[in-house]
């Protein structure tokens, strides 16, 4: 293998694991209560709000959805409640692969939860009761300005449907893509200030000892167990559209 070879396959594998591994589930307190908003409405308006239909008495297999809301007033240095937005307020836990976080209704036992565990395009998330099911894993990206995307174990992202933060509008699964729409920012019931992070820097330029890999389509990268003595290999592309890695074996 040439040294050119090697190092463009070292740099892939690189890339690969630093995609698929960010995760900033322990950078977020676990001892707040939040309200998750689409960063499509943060700023401008009390919109895009997670909410289940109705006010109370939930139902297991709920979708959750965005709505309108505003919070209750501070009054005396508390906030009084009219006891209608409990399907509005969230807390996370650390799920049993510690890699993840469960997101529940912080006054019911329902979870958040990808509607029978699928992972196509367009599923909805739903209330659920704790099944401990990679159904329920989630981790947070910091996308930098108090913004995050929300993965599934599964690798897809909760988004808004059809882009829309409309009233009623499905949070969905969705393959990873760019744009305000599958953003969140979180809202601390304490504060009720959106919880941010230090931004992460950008890479603005290739470093010099940086391998070019722009051309690249296919390439083959093989166990060194495997090389010069089988024809087993795994066959990957290269980046895609959307920026991941998308393996073929």
């Amino acid at each position: 293998m040439s040294k050119s070879l090697y190092s463009v396959l070292v740099i892939a594998f690189l890339l690969f694991n630093s995609i698929f591994s960010q995760n900033d589930n322990k950078s977020i307190p676990l001892d707040d209560v939040y309200y998750i908003q689409s960063a499509m409405n943060y700023g401008k308006n009390n919109g895009g709000v997670w909410d289940l239909p109705g006010d109370k008495d939930f139902a297991v297999a709920q979708k959750f959805s965005v709505w309108e809301f505003t919070p209750e007033k501070k009054t005396y240095g508390r906030y009084l409640s009219d006891g209608k937005d409990a399907d509005r307020k969230y807390k996370f836990y650390t799920s049993k692969n510690s890699e993840y976080l469960k997101i529940r209704l912080s006054t019911v036992k329902g979870y958040v939860d990808v509607a029978g565990g699928g992972s196509s395009n367009g599923t909805s998330i739903q209330l659920y009761n704790e099944n401990n099911t990679s159904s329920q894993n989630f981790r947070f990206v910091y996308m930098n300005n108090g913004r995050f995307k929300i993965y599934n174990e599964n690798s897809k992202l909760l988004c808004l449907s059809a882009r829309s933060n409309k009233n009623g509008t499905k949070i969905v699964l969705w393959d990873d893509h760019s744009g305000s729409h599958l953003e969140w920012v979180l809202i601390s019931d304490k504060t009720r200030k959106a919880l941010v992070l230090p931004n992460k820097k950008k890479i603005t330029h290739r470093k010099k000892e940086w391998a070019d890999m722009g051309g690249i389509g296919r390439f083959v990268i093989q166990s060194a167990n495997n090389f010069g003595g089988s024809t087993l290999i795994v066959v990957g592309k290269g980046l895609s559209s959307h920026g991941k890695i998308v393996w073929h074996f």
